[in-house]
């Protein structure tokens, strides 16, 4: 998983060559906080977080990352 950019409490991702989106509430950022900082670490907090096709729980899951 890599973060392309935050919108609003959801982070952009680049899921499997597909954007998706993941709930900020379940990722821990250290290093700087600009998302494309190379410096910067995401490390997920739950142990299974919905990949969504848009930003909100409304959207359709289209995967899973784990801790």
């Amino acid at each position: 998983m890599s973060v392309v950019s935050k919108s609003g409490s959801w982070y952009k991702i680049n899921y499997n060559g597909r954007m998706g989106y993941v709930s900020s509430d379940y990722v821990q950022v250290s290093g700087t906080t600009t998302p494309s900082a190379e410096s910067t670490t995401y490390t997920v907090t739950a142990s299974t977080l919905n990949v969504r096709s848009g930003a909100g729980t409304n959207y359709a899951s289209i995967g899973s990352v784990t801790k």
